[in-house]
């Protein structure tokens, strides 16, 4: 059984992604790492600035205005750096596997961000129990920044496909180490001497990494339909291999064969 709260995300191409929302617990923890480079980063950009002023002889008034300025950065600018820099994962959600995106699954933008960001004062109320309380009721488990921004937290997912990985390794499931971009197990498909991928080419070649890096993302329909989709468009430049496998076996042997 699956306790984990998802969300279906409909991309423009009418393709269905299934995410995984990231809960209270996950979040308070991201907060609380990002808080403390918060602080780091507010310290040595403030000693950094008084140096300077201090070589300046600048006026008291002058560096109490700096001072001021470097934690508005720190406490606002610092998320909305790293939302629009680096897809949605600030260094406290990136260690604990999570992102911010928008509701319908694009990036977030700067605007989007600034509102977050700036609500994140009054999700932060009687010490953070307002926001808590608003991820635990709401639907998406958004707090109220989320909400008037359209954003919401979900869990990353090369680092669920880690813990996955993690969890069968756990329970005595073969080595998976990757063989191929987004294959994660120990594949085997026989003898490849005789296959002849030449006729694939790059480009055909991405679009079957990008299916099997996103697989786990899709619903099992979407899944199917793309996989069998791919896999003849490459049947008919693929010569050797073996016509027993299935859709998705074939499209992974099809990348296994040219990374080798």
């Amino acid at each position: 059984m699956d306790l984990d709260d998802r969300m279906v995300i409909r991309t423009p191409e009418g393709v269905s992604i299934d995410v995984v929302l990231a809960g209270p617990g996950s979040r308070v923890l991201a907060v609380i790492l990002d808080t403390v480079f918060q602080l780091v980063a507010f310290a040595a950009l403030t000693a950094l600035t008084l140096l300077i002023l201090d070589a300046l002889s600048a006026p008291t008034l002058l560096r109490a205005g700096c001072a001021l300025v470097m934690g508005l950065f720190c406490s606002v600018g610092y998320f909305i750096l790293w939302d629009v820099a680096a897809q949605g994962r600030s260094l406290g959600k990136r260690m604990c596997g999570l992102r911010v995106t928008r509701s319908d699954g694009a990036p977030v933008s700067f605007v989007p961000s600034v509102i977050r960001n700036v609500l994140r004062c009054i999700d932060y109320f009687f010490f953070g129990l307002v926001g808590v309380i608003s991820i635990s009721v709401s639907r998406k488990n958004q707090r109220l920044g989320d909400l008037a921004a359209g954003t919401v937290v979900v869990r990353d997912r090369l680092a669920v496909d880690r813990m996955r990985a993690k969890a069968r390794k756990r329970e005595g499931a073969a080595d998976w180490g990757e063989v191929a971009p987004g294959i994660g197990r120990v594949a085997y498909f026989g003898d490849m001497s005789l296959w002849d991928v030449t006729g694939v080419d790059t480009e055909h070649v991405r679009v079957a990494e990008k299916f099997l890096l996103n697989r786990a993302n899709y619903t099992a329909r979407a899944r199917e339909q793309l996989a069998q989709q791919i896999a003849d468009a490459l049947r008919v430049k693929v010569a050797g291999m073996p016509h027993n496998l299935d859709p998705e076996e074939f499209i992974e042997a099809v990348v296994v064969a040219k990374s080798r």
